[in-house]
C-alpha cells in the first residue's frame, strides 16, 4: 500500500461491485471511466445483473466480499422495494 499526499493508505487494489435490477451497464463503463485514475490492475469491477431479490443481493456479497477487502458497492436499482433494502 501507498500512502498519498494526505498521508492517507492508498490500497493496492479496490474491488468496486455493481448491482443492478438491469444489466448494470452504465454504471461499469462510468467507474471504467473513473479507473483510468489508478494503475492498471488497481481497480476490480464485479457485476449482478438482473437482481429481483434482496436474498440473490445478499447471497453476492456473502459470496463475493470478503472481510477486509477493500470494497465500494455501486447500484443502479430503479425497483423501489429493493432500492430501499439496499
Amino acid at each position: 500500500m501507498a500512502v498519498d499526499a494526505f498521508d492517507q493508505v492508498i490500497p493496492d487494489k479496490v474491488c468496486i461491485h455493481v448491482i443492478s435490477d438491469s444489466s448494470g451497464a452504465t454504471a461499469v463503463r462510468v467507474l471504467r471511466g473513473a479507473s483510468v485514475q489508478f494503475d492498471e490492475h488497481a481497480v476490480e469491477i464485479s457485476v449482478l445483473s438482473h437482481v429481483a431479490s434482496i436474498d440473490q443481493i445478499k447471497a453476492y456479497i456473502e459470496r463475493e466480499v470478503s472481510e477486509g477487502e477493500e470494497t465500494a458497492v455501486f447500484h443502479t436499482i430503479m425497483n423501489e422495494k429493493l432500492r430501499n433494502a439496499m
